[in-house]
């Protein structure tokens, strides 16, 4: 009861940080739910009855004359139990350092990963209202303004959600093959204001966007898809569109790392412009941001200024599995000290039992690191058994969790 006493009053002090973590919002109120109060007596008489159950029966089965000639002794039973619960203990503090550390390298891979293009000092803002139609006067009265390098409008943000669809066909096609295909609007401005590399044929230009709306760019994997070395110059139809390929783009995440990057058309229209991407230079951004809302204000007078960094959205996108890895980590040290403490009280009773073997070991000449090692040898079995228990169930937990990631 007064461990309950102290866990309520720890719980009432480390809520808010616990909501902060997890993102919730957990209140505690015993007055508005009796059940809680209730399951919290309940546990903590069932859990005084439990341990102190075993001890009794324990002691219970002594035999009175052996008992009060002192000559007690615990036997394999006994032994074996405790060997089993550090077992189990251990077990499950490697189960989750090794969850710790798995989650952590993930995160730090996501976070570092090269995108195929440049994520850094990337601002977007969306287009939308008089904006629309006016979009190119904008652009080029930003890029006037010296911490602007580049500008760009496309229909979709790496973080979003896309267009696409099936059922186009190429020369040579095997009939087999329909992938599902993702459509991309962007200006001549994009390759780049994202900083991403061509590897076959060139990227749209201003003239050909004007006079050559019938022309569309592929990502590397459609070009793989399609098992054609060279498939600039080849023809893509569906339907009524009948589309010239001008170039094969280098592969770019357009999507979570969570997917694969699959079959990508990049194509012109204005029509379906709904950001505008500006990529600026780190150097007084305050001032930059407040010159891209006077543009805004200018050009978009009756809807607010709204602007985003990519990179922040990014760290937004994989905010589930960041806060996940606090968890566990939290978890994994608090799990870490209970453990310690249960090692603490075992190797006390140990060295209790053993008091007179170490006398005699000291007497005849033993160090104080032969009898550590002497105890501790016991202690590194049952962590190495814990190791062969933890590895296979940490392996199939997170192989499992990795399964969510390409």
């Amino acid at each position: 009861f007064l461990s309950s006493l102290l866990a309520v009053g720890l719980v009432v002090l480390l809520l808010p940080a616990f909501n902060h973590l997890v993102g919730k919002e957990v209140t505690l109120d015993f007055y508005a739910n009796p059940a809680l109060s209730l399951g919290l007596i309940g546990v903590s008489l069932c859990t005084g009855v439990v341990a102190g159950s075993y001890p009794a029966l324990f002691m219970a089965s002594f035999q009175p004359v052996k008992t009060l000639k002192g000559s007690v002794h615990f036997g394999s039973k006994s032994s074996r139990f405790r060997k089993i619960l550090v077992v189990m203990q251990f077990a499950i503090s490697i189960t989750l350092i090794t969850g710790t550390l798995v989650v952590y390298q993930q995160l730090e891979f996501m976070r570092n990963r090269d995108l195929g293009f440049d994520k850094e000092h990337l601002v977007y803002i969306p287009v939308d209202g008089t904006l629309k139609n006016n979009y190119e006067a904008a652009k080029q009265s930003l890029l006037q303004y010296p911490n602007i390098v580049s500008a760009t409008v496309s229909s979709h943000s790496p973080t979003g959600v896309y267009w696409n669809g099936s059922g186009w066909d190429w020369d040579g096609r095997d009939p087999e093959i329909n992938p599902l295909v993702t459509y991309l609007n962007v200006d001549a401005d994009f390759a780049e204001t994202f900083r991403i590399k061509m590897t076959q044929g060139q990227f749209f230009s201003r003239e050909r966007i004007e006079s050559a709306s019938g022309s569309v760019i592929i990502n590397e994997e459609f070009a793989r898809i399609m098992g054609k070395e060279s498939p600039v110059g080849a023809r893509l139809t569906n339907g009524d569109n009948n589309l010239l390929i001008i170039g094969v783009i280098q592969d770019f995440h357009f999507k979570p790392l969570r997917t694969e990057i699959g079959p990508l058309m990049m194509v012109s229209g204005s029509d379906r412009y709904r950001y505008m991407f500006l990529r600026i230079t780190p150097d007084d951004i305050a001032r930059t941001i407040e010159h891209i809302e006077q543009v805004h204000k200018q050009f978009n007078p009756d809807f607010p200024f709204e602007y985003t960094f990519l990179d922040e959205d990014f760290a937004r996108l994989y905010g589930s599995e960041q806060q996940f890895g606090s968890i566990i980590r939290y978890f994994t040290a608090l799990t870490i000290i209970i453990a310690c403490l249960g090692l603490f009280g075992l190797a006390s009773f140990m060295s209790e039992q053993r008091t007179k073997e170490i006398g005699i070991r000291k007497v005849l000449g033993s160090s104080v690191p032969g009898v550590i090692l002497l105890l501790s040898k016991e202690f590194m079995q049952w962590v190495a058994i814990a190791n062969v228990v933890a590895w296979p169930i940490a392996w199939y937990i997170l192989n499992n969790w990795l399964q969510d990631f390409t």
